[in-house]
């Protein structure tokens, strides 16, 4: 058997609600898959593909950073502390750690930072999926149990119906209260 390789991504960086969510996926090198990273899947096809990936992975972690945690110590040491809560909820048979993106998180003798790591490696997009399909049903939820800001559209993102609605209902619990468009609102 190849080496095991963990693959790692995140997805809510840029967001004005919700967490940051990274997900790290460990595969052996011999797993036969076909993975894509998530931006190519359509929303019922990425859910689908998601049961595959929990089907083939070695190994599956998840890091949740919430707003009030991101707003407290900022995005860069959220973005720094949830790739290495993912990458410890792993076991250490892991031979490469490779994460999507220009910066190296974990700074392990044995792991890089690669741009578009999520086009080019199985568990790196295996990750993205993960990583995506989580976040994307937990804004889900989000939006069920409170003021209806759209979560379930626009996921937290900056658009123009949540700002429609950020103006209508003001800034809510879950908004990150340090970026800049929310705090104009404040």
């Amino acid at each position: 058997m190849l080496g095991m390789t963990a693959g790692f991504d995140e997805v809510g960086r840029g967001a004005w609600a919700g967490p940051l969510v990274v997900a790290g996926v460990a595969l052996a090198g011999d797993t036969d898959t076909n993975f894509r990273d998530s931006k190519h899947y359509s929303k019922s096809a990425r859910e689908a593909v998601l049961l595959e990936v929990y089907a083939v992975a070695d190994q599956i972690s998840i890091s949740v950073i919430q707003p009030q945690r991101i707003d407290e110590i900022g995005l860069g040491s959220a973005l720094k502390l949830a790739f290495n809560q993912a990458a410890s909820g792993l076991r250490r048979d892991v031979d490469e750690y490779i994460v999507d993106g220009a910066i190296d998180y974990l700074k392990l003798p044995n792991s890089r930072a690669e741009p578009k790591a999520d086009d080019n490696y199985q568990s790196v997009a295996a990750s993205s999926i993960i990583a995506k399909v989580h976040r994307d049903w937990y804004m889900q939820r989000l939006n069920s149990v409170g003021i209806d800001y759209g979560f379930d559209r626009h996921f937290g993102y900056g658009t123009k119906l949540h700002k429609q609605n950020l103006l209508q209902f003001g800034v809510g619990l879950h908004h990150r209260r340090s970026f800049k468009p929310i705090q104009k609102l404040l």
